[in-house]
């Protein structure tokens, strides 16, 4: 970066601008995704006003900014910058909590707010936010909310993008605008007329917050935004239903999702189980070797009204449904309890100890959508493409989340593989992308269209991409953010 424009820079965010080629190396390439070219700079804004100059330098300058708000390490490449002299807009120092009300169940949070954040600061309200799968130490919150992670609670899904509410966006235009009841003026004086930032649609009759979701920061750059939130339970319990048939344990949990039973339900096979709650290496070769199969994981919740009875009339159901299947609700699996898997599934990782690496220190996830009774032909077909490069089907973890009150489903395969391994790293490598072909030509939707996957999902319907680039280009005129990312190709 030139003197100039480090100086422009730096009269937007006195002190906050990085140029040293050793510190921007961390946002050059995900941990596993090597593609990617080094950022001229990195800047770290404080607020929507700071957020509004910076785009408004950029499309004068016509300079590319990539915005990430996650701390630690990235995986999914979705924010390595794809073309020369990029700057990082850095919104992880943007830490602040806005408000949190029981009443509307909302909390309202900037972009640097993590889940280690915001984990105890809801619970002292007797809230919290459905979770993803044992997040990642530093995961943002709202990158989860915008990425559209799957939630371990599809009953609480009521559509994709759950738990998202309003925004306060900066798109790549320069303008400032809020979506949903984000567009209702400061947050302050929202608050000060009751107004809890709960409603997503508009404003008007266009749901523009569907535009930042899944786009790779390509649309806007969000400063703040609002999440539903749950109260705490007071009887909550997780116990298992394993079986070595995958066929009986999606049958299960497809009756489960139906009847809106289970405070948390996902399916994962035997080596995805150890994966999870494995310490190390050798725990989690331990655990596998008695785990089952598969199992599904079902979480049995009540609330303040009645909870003694609605519990065990819960359990009571569930074990019946279970029966039917041939299954059995079993509190302990594989030498672990359900007390121990529900606090692993709903907190983050310990910084450094993310779960997906304690097999074998590296991992390449597939993610796409799809729905549950197709999951065992996607499965043969992962495994046969591995065996075809040799690759153990006890290195592919599978993790099947039910979403949107079972009416479909996100399906990961995660391959693991020792990075330190170049015979292994390639191997994972091509079986990655081939995998990934394979299911796409088989009927996978990759909604969160990373990398490669952005071509062959999105060339799947010409009218659709054209679409996407024409809004695009209305959000985004001067193709500031994060170019070469999604619809570019």
């Amino acid at each position: 970066m030139n003197n100039s424009k480090k100086k422009q820079l730096l009269q937007i965010c006195e002190g906050r601008v990085e140029t040293s080629p050793s510190k921007l190396g961390k946002y050059a390439r995900s941990k596993y995704h090597k593609e990617g070219i080094d950022p001229a700079g990195a800047v770290m804004p404080q607020s929507t006003e700071e957020i509004i100059k910076l785009v408004n330098w950029a499309r004068e300058t016509k300079t590319p900014l990539v915005p990430v708000s996650s701390e630690g390490e990235h995986y999914s490449g979705g924010s390595n910058p794809s073309v020369p002299e990029a700057v990082m807009v850095d919104l992880s120092q943007m830490k602040t909590i806005h408000s949190i009300n029981r009443q509307f169940r909302i909390v309202v949070m900037d972009p640097g707010v993590t889940y280690e954040q915001l984990i105890p600061a809801l619970e002292k309200e007797g809230m919290y936010l459905t979770s993803t799968l044992a997040p990642k130490a530093g995961k943002s919150v709202i990158a989860s909310l915008l990425e559209s992670e799957p939630r371990i609670d599809p009953s609480a899904s009521f559509n994709y993008h759950e738990p998202l509410r309003a925004t306060r966006t900066v798109w790549g235009d320069g303008k400032e605008m809020g979506t949903g009841m984000g567009g209702s003026g400061p947050i302050k004086k929202m608050q000060e007329a009751q107004k809890w930032q709960n409603m997503p649609g508009g404003p008007g009759l266009i749901d523009y917050y569907r535009m930042l979701t899944r786009a790779e920061g390509t649309m806007g750059i969000v400063c703040w935004a609002s999440a539903h939130t749950m109260l705490i339970q007071k009887y909550h319990e997780l116990w298992f239903a394993p079986s070595n048939d995958l066929d009986k344990v999606i049958d299960f949990v497809y009756r489960i999702t139906r009847v809106r039973y289970g405070a948390e339900i996902f399916i994962l096979s035997g080596t995805q189980f150890a994966n999870l709650m494995g310490k190390d290496a050798a725990d989690v070769a331990a655990i596998e070797s008695k785990a089952p199969a598969w199992v599904a994981l079902v979480g049995i919740a009540s609330a303040e009204v009645l909870p003694e009875m609605k519990f065990a009339q819960q359990k009571e159901d569930i074990s019946d449904i279970a029966i039917e299947c041939d299954l059995e609700l079993v509190p302990v699996l594989a030498g672990i309890s359900g007390k121990a898997a529900l606090e692993r599934i709903t907190h983050p990782c310990e910084p450094g100890k993310y779960w997906k690496e304690a097999r074998k220190g590296g991992f390449k996830d597939i993610v796409f959508v799809s729905t549950m009774d197709r999951v065992p032909n996607f499965t043969r077909l992962v495994r046969y493409i591995a065996a075809e490069e040799g690759m153990s089907s006890s290195d592919i973890g599978v993790y099947v989340q039910p979403q949107y009150q079972g009416v479909n489903a996100s399906v990961t395969y995660t391959l693991t593989y020792d990075p330190k391994n170049t015979a292994e790293d390639a191997k994972a490598a091509k079986v990655f992308e081939r995998a990934s072909q394979a299911l796409c030509d088989a009927g996978a939707y990759f909604n969160r269209p990373y990398g490669s996957w952005a071509k062959m999902q999105l060339n799947k319907d010409a009218q659709q991409l054209d679409l996407l680039r024409y809004l695009r280009g209305v959000f985004n005129p001067d193709n500031i953010l994060n170019p070469g990312k999604l619809s570019d190709f």
